[in-house]
Protein backbone atom coordinates (compact mmCIF):
# COMPACT_ATOMS: atom_id res chain seq x y z
CA UNK A 1 0.00 0.00 0.00
CA UNK A 2 0.93 3.37 -0.90
CA UNK A 3 2.31 5.36 1.95
CA UNK A 4 1.53 8.94 1.15
CA UNK A 5 0.53 12.43 2.85
CA UNK A 6 -2.03 14.82 1.42
CA UNK A 7 -2.13 17.13 4.04
CA UNK A 8 -0.74 19.88 1.59
CA UNK A 9 -3.36 18.78 -1.00
CA UNK A 10 -6.05 19.13 1.47
CA UNK A 11 -5.09 22.70 2.17
CA UNK A 12 -6.77 23.68 -0.99
CA UNK A 13 -9.81 22.61 0.30
CA UNK A 14 -12.10 25.99 0.80
CA UNK A 15 -11.55 26.99 3.92
CA UNK A 16 -15.21 25.79 5.05
CA UNK A 17 -14.99 22.42 3.62
CA UNK A 18 -11.61 22.04 5.77
CA UNK A 19 -13.33 23.67 8.82
CA UNK A 20 -15.84 20.73 8.51
CA UNK A 21 -13.27 17.92 8.08
CA UNK A 22 -10.86 18.89 10.87
CA UNK A 23 -14.52 19.47 13.18
CA UNK A 24 -15.47 15.31 11.94
CA UNK A 25 -11.67 14.15 12.53
CA UNK A 26 -11.59 15.54 16.26
CA UNK A 27 -14.78 14.26 17.08
CA UNK A 28 -13.94 10.98 16.57
CA UNK A 29 -10.50 12.12 18.12
CA UNK A 30 -11.79 12.81 21.35
CA UNK A 31 -14.05 9.38 21.32
CA UNK A 32 -17.32 11.85 22.24
CA UNK A 33 -18.79 10.05 19.15
CA UNK A 34 -18.58 6.16 18.76
CA UNK A 35 -17.66 6.30 14.61
CA UNK A 36 -13.94 4.86 15.17
CA UNK A 37 -11.49 5.72 12.25
CA UNK A 38 -13.07 8.33 9.61
CA UNK A 39 -12.00 8.64 6.31
CA UNK A 40 -12.12 11.01 3.22
CA UNK A 41 -13.05 8.80 0.25
CA UNK A 42 -13.79 8.22 -3.16
CA UNK A 43 -13.88 11.27 -5.93
CA UNK A 44 -12.97 13.67 -3.81
CA UNK A 45 -9.35 11.61 -3.09
CA UNK A 46 -8.97 11.46 -7.00
CA UNK A 47 -9.85 15.33 -7.26
CA UNK A 48 -7.49 16.30 -4.71
CA UNK A 49 -4.47 14.30 -6.43
CA UNK A 50 -5.78 16.50 -9.73
CA UNK A 51 -5.77 19.72 -8.14
CA UNK A 52 -9.53 19.33 -9.39
CA UNK A 53 -12.64 21.24 -7.57
CA UNK A 54 -15.32 19.27 -5.80
CA UNK A 55 -18.19 20.57 -3.98
CA UNK A 56 -19.30 16.52 -2.90
CA UNK A 57 -17.62 15.04 -0.06
CA UNK A 58 -17.74 11.71 0.54
CA UNK A 59 -16.83 10.70 4.49
CA UNK A 60 -17.24 6.95 5.71
CA UNK A 61 -16.58 6.18 9.16
CA UNK A 62 -15.82 2.72 10.51
CA UNK A 63 -18.80 2.82 13.29
CA UNK A 64 -21.96 4.46 13.37
CA UNK A 65 -21.95 7.80 11.05
CA UNK A 66 -24.95 8.48 11.56
CA UNK A 67 -24.43 9.75 14.77
CA UNK A 68 -21.46 11.72 13.51
CA UNK A 69 -24.15 13.65 10.90
CA UNK A 70 -26.03 14.29 13.20
CA UNK A 71 -23.42 15.95 15.69
CA UNK A 72 -22.36 17.66 12.39
CA UNK A 73 -25.72 19.20 11.52
CA UNK A 74 -25.95 20.66 15.35
CA UNK A 75 -22.77 22.50 15.25
CA UNK A 76 -23.19 23.94 11.85
CA UNK A 77 -27.21 24.41 11.61
CA UNK A 78 -26.55 22.44 8.19
CA UNK A 79 -29.58 20.66 6.33
CA UNK A 80 -29.58 16.70 7.49
CA UNK A 81 -31.29 14.21 5.69
CA UNK A 82 -30.82 10.52 6.81
CA UNK A 83 -31.37 7.12 4.95
CA UNK A 84 -31.45 4.96 7.71
CA UNK A 85 -32.38 1.86 5.97
CA UNK A 86 -29.07 2.06 3.81
CA UNK A 87 -27.22 3.79 7.24
CA UNK A 88 -26.57 7.12 4.89
CA UNK A 89 -26.92 10.46 6.14
CA UNK A 90 -26.22 13.78 3.88
CA UNK A 91 -25.41 17.52 5.50
CA UNK A 92 -25.58 19.88 2.97
CA UNK A 93 -23.49 23.50 4.32
CA UNK A 94 -24.38 26.06 1.41
CA UNK A 95 -22.62 24.58 -2.03
CA UNK A 96 -21.32 21.94 -0.36
CA UNK A 97 -22.54 18.24 0.17
CA UNK A 98 -20.84 15.79 3.16
CA UNK A 99 -22.02 12.16 2.57
CA UNK A 100 -21.78 10.36 5.78
CA UNK A 101 -22.08 6.27 5.71
CA UNK A 102 -20.70 3.53 7.55
CA UNK A 103 -17.84 1.40 6.38
CA UNK A 104 -19.80 -1.55 4.39
CA UNK A 105 -19.29 -4.29 1.58
CA UNK A 106 -21.75 -5.45 -0.82
CA UNK A 107 -23.35 -8.46 -2.78
CA UNK A 108 -25.23 -8.61 -5.67
CA UNK A 109 -28.25 -11.28 -5.88
CA UNK A 110 -27.82 -11.31 -9.80
CA UNK A 111 -26.47 -8.94 -12.45
CA UNK A 112 -28.05 -5.57 -12.49
CA UNK A 113 -29.83 -6.17 -8.51
CA UNK A 114 -29.45 -3.32 -6.11
CA UNK A 115 -26.86 -4.36 -3.74
CA UNK A 116 -27.09 -6.03 -0.41
CA UNK A 117 -25.07 -3.99 2.31
CA UNK A 118 -23.51 -5.20 5.34
CA UNK A 119 -21.33 -3.52 7.96
CA UNK A 120 -17.28 -4.40 7.15
CA UNK A 121 -13.80 -2.97 6.67
CA UNK A 122 -12.58 0.20 5.11
CA UNK A 123 -10.42 -1.93 2.68
CA UNK A 124 -13.94 -3.80 2.06
CA UNK A 125 -15.56 -0.89 1.38
CA UNK A 126 -13.02 0.63 -0.98
CA UNK A 127 -13.17 -2.85 -2.93
CA UNK A 128 -16.83 -2.40 -3.76
CA UNK A 129 -16.23 1.13 -5.69
CA UNK A 130 -16.38 1.45 -9.18
CA UNK A 131 -12.59 2.50 -10.50
CA UNK A 132 -9.36 2.30 -9.09
CA UNK A 133 -9.08 5.94 -9.19
CA UNK A 134 -12.68 5.98 -6.47
CA UNK A 135 -10.71 3.23 -4.35
CA UNK A 136 -8.64 5.42 -2.09
CA UNK A 137 -9.36 7.25 1.12
CA UNK A 138 -7.63 9.82 3.43
CA UNK A 139 -7.79 9.63 7.39
CA UNK A 140 -9.19 12.32 8.78
CA UNK A 141 -8.29 11.87 12.38
CA UNK A 142 -6.11 14.20 13.90
CA UNK A 143 -3.11 11.66 14.15
CA UNK A 144 -3.24 10.47 11.00
CA UNK A 145 -4.78 13.34 8.70
CA UNK A 146 -4.01 13.24 5.47
CA UNK A 147 -2.52 9.84 5.38
CA UNK A 148 -3.49 8.39 1.70
CA UNK A 149 -4.88 4.93 1.92
CA UNK A 150 -4.56 3.11 -1.64
CA UNK A 151 -5.17 -0.61 -1.19
CA UNK A 152 -5.68 -1.27 -5.09
CA UNK A 153 -3.90 0.80 -7.37
CA UNK A 154 -5.72 4.13 -7.41
CA UNK A 155 -2.62 6.55 -7.28
CA UNK A 156 -0.78 4.52 -10.31
CA UNK A 157 -3.92 4.95 -12.39
CA UNK A 158 -4.44 8.29 -11.54
CA UNK A 159 -0.66 9.12 -12.46
CA UNK A 160 -1.09 7.29 -15.68
CA UNK A 161 -4.84 8.53 -16.21
CA UNK A 162 -6.25 5.24 -16.95
CA UNK A 163 -9.18 3.66 -16.00
CA UNK A 164 -9.48 0.13 -14.43
CA UNK A 165 -12.36 -2.04 -12.68
CA UNK A 166 -11.26 -3.68 -9.76
CA UNK A 167 -12.68 -7.34 -10.59
CA UNK A 168 -13.18 -8.60 -13.66
CA UNK A 169 -17.07 -9.03 -12.60
CA UNK A 170 -17.45 -5.21 -11.76
CA UNK A 171 -19.56 -4.62 -14.99
CA UNK A 172 -21.18 -7.67 -14.52
CA UNK A 173 -22.39 -6.56 -11.04
CA UNK A 174 -23.78 -3.14 -12.09
CA UNK A 175 -23.76 -2.58 -15.81
CA UNK A 176 -24.26 1.32 -15.38
CA UNK A 177 -20.24 1.28 -14.22
CA UNK A 178 -20.01 0.98 -18.38
CA UNK A 179 -21.61 4.55 -18.67
CA UNK A 180 -19.68 5.40 -16.16
CA UNK A 181 -16.43 4.80 -17.00
CA UNK A 182 -16.73 6.50 -20.40
CA UNK A 183 -17.87 9.60 -18.62
CA UNK A 184 -15.09 9.82 -16.58
CA UNK A 185 -12.97 8.84 -18.99
CA UNK A 186 -13.83 11.72 -21.32
CA UNK A 187 -14.26 14.03 -18.41
CA UNK A 188 -11.01 13.45 -16.67
CA UNK A 189 -8.72 12.98 -20.38
CA UNK A 190 -8.05 9.48 -18.92
CA UNK A 191 -7.95 6.35 -21.34
CA UNK A 192 -8.88 3.26 -19.93
CA UNK A 193 -7.21 0.66 -19.37
CA UNK A 194 -7.11 -2.40 -22.30
CA UNK A 195 -8.29 -5.19 -19.61
CA UNK A 196 -10.95 -2.68 -18.60
CA UNK A 197 -12.38 -2.03 -22.10
CA UNK A 198 -12.18 -5.65 -22.90
CA UNK A 199 -14.52 -6.59 -20.26
CA UNK A 200 -16.91 -3.23 -20.88
CA UNK A 201 -17.47 -4.86 -24.50
CA UNK A 202 -17.68 -8.35 -23.24
CA UNK A 203 -20.54 -7.07 -20.72
CA UNK A 204 -22.35 -4.97 -22.77
CA UNK A 205 -25.43 -7.02 -22.79
CA UNK A 206 -25.71 -6.43 -18.67
CA UNK A 207 -27.05 -3.13 -19.60
CA UNK A 208 -30.33 -5.04 -20.31
CA UNK A 209 -30.74 -6.28 -16.83
CA UNK A 210 -30.22 -2.17 -15.25
CA UNK A 211 -34.09 -0.56 -14.82
CA UNK A 212 -34.89 2.18 -16.95
CA UNK A 213 -34.63 4.94 -13.86
CA UNK A 214 -31.28 3.76 -13.31
CA UNK A 215 -29.93 3.63 -16.71
CA UNK A 216 -31.86 7.23 -17.53
CA UNK A 217 -30.14 8.66 -14.75
CA UNK A 218 -27.01 7.70 -15.51
CA UNK A 219 -27.53 8.98 -19.41
CA UNK A 220 -28.46 12.39 -17.26
CA UNK A 221 -25.36 12.51 -15.59
CA UNK A 222 -23.81 12.19 -19.39
CA UNK A 223 -25.46 15.19 -20.54
CA UNK A 224 -25.07 17.12 -17.60
CA UNK A 225 -21.10 16.99 -18.18
CA UNK A 226 -19.42 19.85 -19.88
CA UNK A 227 -18.71 18.27 -23.43
CA UNK A 228 -21.38 15.23 -23.53
CA UNK A 229 -20.70 14.68 -26.90
CA UNK A 230 -17.55 13.43 -26.71
CA UNK A 231 -18.56 10.85 -24.00
CA UNK A 232 -21.09 9.71 -26.78
CA UNK A 233 -18.79 9.55 -29.45
CA UNK A 234 -16.85 7.30 -27.25
CA UNK A 235 -19.99 5.11 -26.19
CA UNK A 236 -20.87 4.63 -29.97
CA UNK A 237 -17.06 3.71 -30.74
CA UNK A 238 -17.33 1.17 -27.97
CA UNK A 239 -20.87 -0.27 -28.69
CA UNK A 240 -22.91 1.33 -25.88
CA UNK A 241 -25.08 3.41 -27.46
CA UNK A 242 -25.73 0.37 -29.92
CA UNK A 243 -26.79 -1.58 -27.03
CA UNK A 244 -29.26 1.07 -25.59
CA UNK A 245 -30.93 1.01 -29.54
CA UNK A 246 -29.55 0.16 -32.50
CA UNK A 247 -29.68 3.65 -34.53
CA UNK A 248 -28.08 6.02 -31.74
CA UNK A 249 -25.33 6.95 -33.31
CA UNK A 250 -22.74 9.33 -31.36
CA UNK A 251 -20.90 10.29 -34.59
CA UNK A 252 -19.88 13.81 -36.07
CA UNK A 253 -23.57 15.35 -36.10
CA UNK A 254 -23.48 15.01 -32.82
CA UNK A 255 -20.50 17.33 -32.34
CA UNK A 256 -21.46 19.94 -34.71
CA UNK A 257 -25.27 20.29 -32.77
CA UNK A 258 -24.66 20.15 -29.52
CA UNK A 259 -22.26 23.43 -28.61
CA UNK A 260 -25.24 25.16 -30.44
CA UNK A 261 -27.14 23.77 -27.85
CA UNK A 262 -24.92 25.28 -25.27
CA UNK A 263 -24.69 28.96 -27.53
CA UNK A 264 -28.75 29.06 -27.84
CA UNK A 265 -30.08 27.45 -25.30
CA UNK A 266 -32.25 29.93 -23.90
CA UNK A 267 -31.27 28.54 -19.63
CA UNK A 268 -29.26 25.72 -18.71
CA UNK A 269 -32.29 23.73 -17.57
CA UNK A 270 -33.55 23.31 -20.86
CA UNK A 271 -29.99 21.47 -22.18
CA UNK A 272 -31.02 18.42 -21.34
CA UNK A 273 -33.92 17.83 -22.99
CA UNK A 274 -32.20 19.63 -26.44
CA UNK A 275 -29.40 17.31 -25.92
CA UNK A 276 -31.88 13.86 -25.69
CA UNK A 277 -34.03 15.43 -28.59
CA UNK A 278 -30.74 15.62 -30.90
CA UNK A 279 -29.38 11.96 -29.39
CA UNK A 280 -32.60 10.59 -30.72
CA UNK A 281 -32.86 12.35 -33.49
CA UNK A 282 -32.42 9.91 -36.22
CA UNK A 283 -34.88 7.77 -34.72
CA UNK A 284 -38.21 7.11 -36.09
CA UNK A 285 -41.19 8.28 -33.27
CA UNK A 286 -41.70 4.85 -33.37
CA UNK A 287 -38.45 3.88 -32.06
CA UNK A 288 -37.95 7.23 -30.33
CA UNK A 289 -41.08 6.09 -28.36
CA UNK A 290 -39.81 2.62 -27.14
CA UNK A 291 -36.57 4.20 -26.24
CA UNK A 292 -38.08 6.97 -24.00
CA UNK A 293 -40.50 3.75 -22.54
CA UNK A 294 -37.07 1.87 -21.77
CA UNK A 295 -36.07 4.81 -20.42
CA UNK A 296 -38.80 5.95 -18.38
CA UNK A 297 -38.24 9.34 -19.25
CA UNK A 298 -40.64 11.53 -17.46
CA UNK A 299 -43.50 13.85 -18.85
CA UNK A 300 -42.05 17.05 -19.74
CA UNK A 301 -38.76 15.77 -21.28
CA UNK A 302 -40.65 13.01 -23.08
CA UNK A 303 -42.92 15.70 -24.49
CA UNK A 304 -40.27 17.61 -26.38
CA UNK A 305 -38.85 14.56 -27.62
CA UNK A 306 -41.56 13.16 -28.85
CA UNK A 307 -42.75 16.23 -30.56
CA UNK A 308 -39.11 17.01 -31.89
CA UNK A 309 -39.28 13.10 -33.57
CA UNK A 310 -42.98 14.22 -35.05
CA UNK A 311 -41.84 17.74 -36.51
CA UNK A 312 -39.16 15.91 -38.18
CA UNK A 313 -41.19 13.73 -40.08
CA UNK A 314 -43.42 15.74 -41.40
CA UNK A 315 -41.11 18.65 -42.25
CA UNK A 316 -41.99 17.77 -46.17
CA UNK A 317 -44.70 20.62 -45.75
CA UNK A 318 -42.04 22.84 -45.30
CA UNK A 319 -40.50 22.18 -48.96
CA UNK A 320 -42.68 24.81 -50.33
CA UNK A 321 -41.80 28.58 -49.66
CA UNK A 322 -45.46 28.96 -49.86
CA UNK A 323 -46.32 27.56 -46.92
CA UNK A 324 -49.17 30.62 -45.28
CA UNK A 325 -48.62 31.94 -41.68
CA UNK A 326 -51.83 30.66 -40.48
CA UNK A 327 -50.70 26.96 -41.76
CA UNK A 328 -47.38 27.61 -39.97
CA UNK A 329 -49.34 28.11 -36.97
CA UNK A 330 -51.95 25.31 -36.99
CA UNK A 331 -49.24 23.35 -37.64
CA UNK A 332 -47.08 24.09 -34.82
CA UNK A 333 -48.84 25.93 -32.18
CA UNK A 334 -49.43 22.50 -29.80
CA UNK A 335 -45.93 21.22 -30.04
CA UNK A 336 -43.42 22.39 -27.19
CA UNK A 337 -41.05 25.04 -28.39
CA UNK A 338 -37.91 23.36 -27.22
CA UNK A 339 -38.80 20.52 -29.95
CA UNK A 340 -39.25 23.26 -32.83
CA UNK A 341 -36.19 24.87 -31.53
CA UNK A 342 -34.65 21.30 -32.11
CA UNK A 343 -35.75 21.33 -35.36
CA UNK A 344 -34.84 24.72 -36.46
CA UNK A 345 -30.81 23.14 -34.92
CA UNK A 346 -31.13 20.08 -36.98
CA UNK A 347 -32.81 21.21 -39.87
CA UNK A 348 -31.97 22.06 -43.26
CA UNK A 349 -32.09 25.90 -44.26
CA UNK A 350 -35.69 26.26 -45.62
CA UNK A 351 -36.58 24.38 -42.46
CA UNK A 352 -35.20 26.56 -39.84
CA UNK A 353 -36.31 29.54 -41.54
CA UNK A 354 -39.82 28.60 -41.28
CA UNK A 355 -39.29 27.44 -37.60
CA UNK A 356 -37.43 30.58 -36.55
CA UNK A 357 -40.11 32.24 -38.31
CA UNK A 358 -42.70 30.57 -36.39
CA UNK A 359 -40.60 30.89 -32.85
CA UNK A 360 -39.83 34.80 -33.17
CA UNK A 361 -42.80 36.26 -34.43
CA UNK A 362 -46.25 33.77 -35.47
CA UNK A 363 -46.05 32.46 -31.88
CA UNK A 364 -45.95 36.00 -30.47
CA UNK A 365 -48.83 37.18 -32.38
CA UNK A 366 -52.56 37.48 -30.17
CA UNK A 367 -55.56 38.89 -30.99
CA UNK A 368 -56.08 42.47 -29.92
CA UNK A 369 -59.44 41.89 -28.11
CA UNK A 370 -58.86 40.09 -23.97
CA UNK A 371 -61.11 37.54 -23.08
CA UNK A 372 -62.61 40.23 -21.14
CA UNK A 373 -63.06 42.18 -24.49
CA UNK A 374 -64.91 39.44 -25.85
CA UNK A 375 -67.09 38.76 -22.85
CA UNK A 376 -68.10 42.37 -22.86
CA UNK A 377 -69.25 42.02 -26.45
CA UNK A 378 -71.40 38.76 -25.70
CA UNK A 379 -69.11 36.33 -25.88
CA UNK A 380 -69.47 33.38 -23.27
CA UNK A 381 -66.16 32.65 -21.61
CA UNK A 382 -65.48 28.65 -21.88
CA UNK A 383 -64.18 26.56 -24.72
CA UNK A 384 -66.12 28.42 -27.09
CA UNK A 385 -64.18 31.47 -26.66
CA UNK A 386 -61.31 29.44 -26.55
CA UNK A 387 -61.57 28.69 -29.75
CA UNK A 388 -63.08 32.25 -31.25
CA UNK A 389 -59.38 33.15 -29.98
CA UNK A 390 -57.58 31.14 -32.31
CA UNK A 391 -60.03 31.81 -35.17
CA UNK A 392 -58.79 35.65 -34.26
CA UNK A 393 -55.04 34.86 -34.27
CA UNK A 394 -54.97 32.93 -37.34
CA UNK A 395 -56.98 35.50 -39.69
CA UNK A 396 -54.34 38.33 -38.00
CA UNK A 397 -51.47 36.04 -39.19
CA UNK A 398 -53.19 35.93 -42.68
CA UNK A 399 -53.30 39.26 -42.83
CA UNK A 400 -57.47 39.64 -42.82
CA UNK A 401 -57.77 41.36 -39.38
CA UNK A 402 -55.11 44.46 -38.84
CA UNK A 403 -57.29 46.76 -36.46
CA UNK A 404 -59.18 46.39 -33.30
CA UNK A 405 -62.49 47.46 -35.53
CA UNK A 406 -61.61 44.45 -37.79
CA UNK A 407 -61.68 42.15 -34.60
CA UNK A 408 -64.88 43.30 -33.20
CA UNK A 409 -66.43 43.18 -36.37
CA UNK A 410 -65.75 39.68 -37.14
CA UNK A 411 -66.82 38.66 -33.61
CA UNK A 412 -70.14 40.40 -34.18
CA UNK A 413 -70.71 38.74 -36.93
CA UNK A 414 -69.86 35.35 -34.83
CA UNK A 415 -72.64 36.36 -32.60
CA UNK A 416 -74.92 36.97 -34.84
CA UNK A 417 -74.89 33.37 -36.80
CA UNK A 418 -74.82 31.77 -33.00
CA UNK A 419 -78.21 33.74 -32.35
CA UNK A 420 -79.29 32.54 -35.73
CA UNK A 421 -78.93 29.13 -34.85
CA UNK A 422 -76.48 28.71 -37.98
Amino acid sequence: MVALNLAAEMERLPPEAREILRMVGSLVEESRLPSGRLFLVGGVVRDLLLGCPCLDIDIVGEGDALSLAEAVARRTHGRLVVHKRFGTATVRLGEFRFDFAAARSETYSHPGALPEVRSDTLKADLFRRDFTINAMAVDLTVSRWGTLIDYYGGLEDVRKRCIRVLHPGSFVDDATRILRAIRYEQRLGFRMETGTARLLRRDLKMLDTISGDRLRHEIELVLGEERPERILRRGAELGVLQQLHPSLKGNGWLALKFPLVRELAGSAKDMPALYLSLLVYHLTPEEGGQLLDRLKVPGAIRKVVRDALEIKSEVSRMSSSALAPGALYRWLHLRHPLAIRVNALAGAPMVRWYLELFLRQLSLVKPLLSGEDLMALGVPAGSEMGRLQEHLREERLEGRLKTRGDEEALVKKWIERKSGGC
